[in-house]
């Protein structure tokens, strides 16, 4: 004996109400019906009985009907010898002499057995193939002929129909439910149409749940209990192998008990569970290949309850736990793509694709999540998922409705820079109208003038700009032309960044024309050529120039160890007015200097600190910070990393200048605040002992740093990492000017 006690398809979202009214009404049903009939069948057999009596006293009366079933196969011959026995001993005339009589009699005791026998609640409430009502059609559901009877059902119910209702709806599973007991009742009485029998019970509608859950739920792994003689255990297998063969057996059992009894009656309902079965597979096959669930039931759901479980999803997730991170970025995209509102699947495909460096592939799904979030008054959320798209994805474009409706949000919660940014992605999008740019020029007017210029030409180039577009854009860029000038003309990061290394004539794409020099002629796995200028990288064995007594540093040290307060600490003179605060050993806030001043228009205020990299983990730097000793640098608070080659540095060549930004994000008027890192310093095989040269060694600790912190790269990654060559810059206040806009 197999009996199904369990699978492992998880908990529901919300209490299967359903299902326990279902399970509710069989039992009620059960406990009422069961004494009754119990009550009705001993009287209707004790009529029967009766009547049988009598017919036996007199077999040459005609039986009625109703009373034949009662009366065995053979009740022909019995009666043939009774007429026999009656004729030898003389008494058949004798007896017959009030046969009218006695033949009403026989009819009306087998006519009160009829009457008893329909007042029993199978004959009142289930369905007869031969006189079907509709009384019958929905109430057989709902009976069972005993307690084995009742308590399987309500088991596979609970297993199958549970599940089956959360996935589809209340709604929705209640008429399925209703129709599949139909559909077996159905096919059953199409098999037995004569058939006096009442069929009973909820079986069909069950096996219709069974046929769904095979196809909803085909991995799903069952656990049964076996028990032959003395051997009981468990075992598990899953859905799509087992309920399979369960609806073969009952097919072929259907077959069998057809032919040894063409009328049927032959107790057990076996085409009603095929005919179950077959409208549960068939609805549920229709339902996924329409995506009935993702394009209408999940929406409402979530509505309700704020979640959408979604089976892909978690198998994705499964996948991505397993460490087949590309598989499940593969299953979440189609996910996402198949059901765009479902929020789960969009959550789950940024985290995957950021895990991948693939964000901008899901970054379509993340401003479809941005969008539902403004849209449903939570702007925290929005933000949140901004400032992501801003790190991961820099060359995401944005809708210009979108962004106009973010960069209020990201405004008022303090991100005025990143407000700017998303205002000049929406002014790439080929989208963009006159009504819309000049949307964008007013919102930028005070916040960015730059963007605010871009914006009012953009509304002058776009097509079908009318006359009061047209002057209300050239009065925009009257307005802010100034500020604009005074700020060196740049209207985002990315432009700003373009044009600086356009300016250098650094081109990442080829080699440089007409230019001052870059650093295109390094080459990065050897020594440097004649080609161009090469940086100060200093060798494991040679002194770090720190601009006072240094210590020499072995080769074999694993790390740069300087100990607060000794002369190895001391940094340049001239960086002693920045002070840096917070909790001893942990990065704090760099504290404006005493001499803080307003930055010119355009322009940022910015607070540097210069630091030496001690060593990196996994989620802080460690460094040497004047004044403090070693302080550790959570990297979750980096939100920006540029690297650019400046010179006049101090030294014949170039010097590679690494800075982590803490609040670049971050607006509100303050000071941006710069933790430096100077080649000319520190050894960066030091912090990456893997690689081969000092350069290797310095994009190594430059990705681990963008991976670990999540930072945005400025102004993009290939720039970060000097790919094929970093940019050169006369002196700091250039490149701070032109990569971080923002002066000391």
């Amino acid at each position: 004996m197999l009996i199904p006690i369990g699978h492992d398809s998880g908990t529901v979202r919300r209490q299967p109400w359903v299902t326990w009214g279902l399970m509710a009404a069989c039992l009620a049903v059960f406990l009422y019906t069961n004494p009754l009939g119990h009550d009705v069948s001993i009287r209707h057999q004790r009529k029967v009985m009766e009547a049988i009596g009598f017919f036996s006293e007199h077999p040459y009366l005609i039986p009625p009907s109703e009373l034949e079933p009662h009366l065995g196969g053979n009740w022909e011959e019995e009666r043939g010898a009774l007429l026999e026995m009656l004729d030898l001993s003389g008494r058949a005339r004798a007896l017959m002499a009030n046969k009218v009589e006695e033949q009403a009699k026989l009819d009306a005791l087998a006519a009160e057995a009829a009457a008893i026998r329909t007042s029993h609640p199978f004959y009142r409430w289930g369905l007869v193939a031969s006189q079907p009502t509709a009384a019958g059609a929905v109430g057989h559901m709902f009976l069972h002929g005993g307690w084995l009877h009742l308590l399987g059902n309500l088991l596979l119910l609970f297993l199958t129909g549970t599940f089956i209702e959360d996935k589809w709806g209340r709604p929705l599973y209640t008429a399925f439910f209703l129709l599949a007991g139909l559909a077996g009742a159905g096919l059953f009485m199409s098999r037995f149409p004569e058939l006096t029998t009442p069929l009973v019970g909820a079986s069909g509608a069950i096996a219709g749940c069974m046929g769904a859950f095979v196809v909803r739920f085909a991995g799903a792994k069952l656990r049964y209990l076996y028990w032959f003689g003395f051997v009981v255990g468990t075992f598990t297998a899953p859905a799509w192998l087992m309920l399979p063969i369960w609806f073969a057996m009952e097919f072929a059992m259907a077959h069998v008990t057809e032919g040894l009894a063409p009328m049927g009656g032959a107790g057990v309902a076996h085409w009603a569970h095929v005919g179950g079965f077959g409208f549960g597979l068939a609805v549920a096959g229709l339902m996924r290949f329409m995506h009935v669930e993702e394009r209408f039931v999940h929406r409402k759901i979530e509505a309700k309850i704020g979640v959408v479980a979604n089976d892909a999803v978690h198998a994705a997730l499964e996948a991505a736990a397993e460490g087949r991170a590309e598989a499940a970025f593969d299953m979440l995209l189609r996910a996402a793509r198949r059901d765009p509102s479902n929020r789960e699947a969009a959550h789950a495909l940024w985290d995957v694709a950021v895990s991948l460096e693939r964000a901008a592939e899901a970054a379509p799904a993340l401003l479809r999540l941005i969008h539902a979030e403004l849209r449903d008054g939570q702007p925290e959320l929005a933000v949140q998922h901004v400032t992501e798209l801003a790190q991961h994805a820099p060359d995401a474009g944005v809708e210009p409705a979108l962004a106009l409706r973010l960069a209020p949000a990201l405004a008022a919660q303090g991100h005025a820079r990143l407000a700017a940014d998303v205002l000049a992605r929406a002014l790439g999008s080929p989208d963009l109208t006159a009504p819309l740019a000049l949307h964008i020029a007013r919102e930028a007017r005070h916040a960015d003038p730059a963007i605010c210029a871009r914006a009012a030409r953009r509304a002058l180039e776009a097509p079908g700009a009318g006359p009061r577009e047209r002057a209300e854009a050239r009065a925009l860029l009257e307005e802010v032309q100034g500020a604009v000038d005074q700020a060196g003309s740049f209207a985002s990061r990315a432009d700003v960044a373009a044009g600086a290394r356009r300016a250098l004539g650094l081109d990442l794409k080829g080699e440089p024309d007409d230019a001052p020099p870059t650093l295109a002629g390094l080459d990065l796995e050897g020594e440097p050529d004649d080609a161009g200028p090469t940086l100060e990288l200093r060798e494991p064995d040679t002194e770090i120039d720190l601009g006072a007594p240094t210590r020499p540093v072995a080769p074999g040290d694993p790390e740069i160890e300087l100990e607060a307060g000794s002369p190895d600490t001391a940094l340049d003179p001239a960086l002693r007015d920045t002070a840096v605060v917070g909790a001893p050993g942990e990065w704090g806030d760099l504290a404006p200097a005493p001499d803080a001043f307003d930055a010119p228009a355009g322009l940022r205020a910015l607070r540097v600190a210069e630091a030496l990299p001690v060593s990196l983990g996994l989620d802080a730097l460690t460094l040497d910070v004047a004044g403090r000793g070693k302080t550790r640098l959570r990297l979750e608070k980096v939100q920006a990393l540029a690297v650019a080659a400046v010179r006049e540095l101090g030294a014949a060549k170039p010097v590679l200048v690494l800075d982590l930004a803490i609040n670049w994000l971050e607006g509100g008027g303050q000071p941006l605040q710069v933790v430096r890192l100077r080649t000319d310093r520190f050894d960066p095989r030091r912090i990456a002992p893997r690689a081969a040269t000092p350069m290797a060694a310095l994009r190594a600790l430059v990705e681990e740093l963008l991976g670990r912190s999540g930072a945005r790269p400025l102004p993009d990654r290939q720039a970060v990492l000097g790919e094929p060559s970093f940019a050169v810059y006369d002196s700091l206040s250039a490149y701070e000017r032109e990569v971080w806009l923002a002066t000391r």
